[in-house]
């Protein structure tokens, strides 16, 4: 049916009065083959409705993948944020769509930005007891430091819902976190130590190196004096020669 109102020039581009398409009911339903061919006759993948929500994003916040790849392909901006600041990797994460969540990071979403109350796709994801889903953002750089307007963070979300993997997962993550700290300013003290060391080293070796110099000086010196004096011979003989003549 929708190809055929499509050959008899539908308008894709449409917008109900509350701004929302075609391509988004599609999305939205994960009907693959429709939003196909939306987006082949020329559906914008990056409308917005009256709230700022696009295809991508109600794609995304149902986990239909395979709509997903198809808008991604079409060019959707990833990093659109709606009227209250959500983006798609946040939809993703708070229903704990692990792998629509990878398959954004993937094609570079941020994984930190914050809606207009300063929650992350890492805090909806802890707050709503998605483990795995924490996971997956805390290896992409997720920041567990961010703070949403109420002054919480990920893991006090995660406390305060009673989600313990999540709370877990957040706590190892902060644990590792310290501990290649630690390592790396072991490493790094270790190396200024030892370029240390090695400058120590250099700077004894040009003492040496000139405390050898003055030595050869002070020996050709010697050398000279002893020269002078033995020249005093010849020069006294012609008046010895003198003497005996007398």
């Amino acid at each position: 049916m929708v190809e055929l109102l499509l050959q008899r020039g539908a308008e894709v581009k449409l917008q109900q009065s509350d701004g929302v398409t075609a391509l988004m009911f599609a999305a939205q339903d994960g009907h693959e083959r429709v939003v196909e061919l939306l987006l082949q006759h020329g559906a914008d993948a990056n409308l917005q409705n009256s709230i700022g929500g696009t295809a991508l994003m109600l794609a995304a916040g149902n986990g239909h993948e395979r709509a997903i790849e198809l808008l991604l392909q079409r060019g959707a901006e990833f990093n659109l944020q709606d009227s209250a600041g959500g983006t798609a990797l946040m939809g993703a994460a708070q229903e704990g769509h692990e792998r629509v969540v990878e398959l954004l990071l993937q094609r570079g979403e941020d994984a930190n930005l914050q809606d207009i109350v300063g929650v992350s796709a890492l805090m909806r994801a802890a707050a709503n007891g998605h483990p795995a889903t924490v996971l997956r953002l805390l290896r992409a750089g997720a920041d567990t430091k961010l703070r949403a307007a109420d002054g919480k963070s990920a893991l006090q979300m995660a406390k305060s819902k009673g989600h313990s993997a999540c709370v877990r997962a957040l706590e190892e993550h902060a644990a590792a976190q310290a501990a290649a700290r630690a390592v790396e300013s072991a490493v790094a003290e270790a190396e200024a130590a030892r370029h240390a060391e090695a400058l120590l080293a250099e700077e004894e070796a040009e003492k040496e190196a000139g405390r050898a110099k003055e030595g050869k000086k002070g020996k050709k010196k010697k050398k000279k004096g002893r020269g002078g004096g033995g020249g005093a011979g010849p020069s006294q003989e012609p008046e010895e020669r003198r003497r005996a003549r007398a």
